[in-house]
């Protein structure tokens, strides 16, 4: 999720054990944490996030994501 500066997965996983994250997610309808959102970064930065969805599992989604994501940081 770009607001948190982390892969959706990483949050997928921390609200199962993070009680006020979990309440914060599920109180904002512009959040969704699910696998397959990554940050781009830039020379340290976040300039922006690119998500997939829709293969059965979100690893494959993150697979994906991250694919992208390595075929255009050589212009980042």
């Amino acid at each position: 999720m770009i607001k948190y500066g982390v892969p959706s997965a990483d949050i997928q996983e921390k609200v199962k054990t993070d009680a006020a994250l979990a309440a914060e997610v599920s109180g904002d309808p512009k959040l969704v944490a699910r696998a397959g959102a990554m940050p781009i970064k830039s020379k340290g930065a976040i300039i922006g996030a690119i998500g997939v969805g829709g293969a059965p599992g979100g690893d494959k989604d993150d697979v994906c994501t991250a694919a992208a994501i390595e075929k255009i940081k050589d212009r980042l």
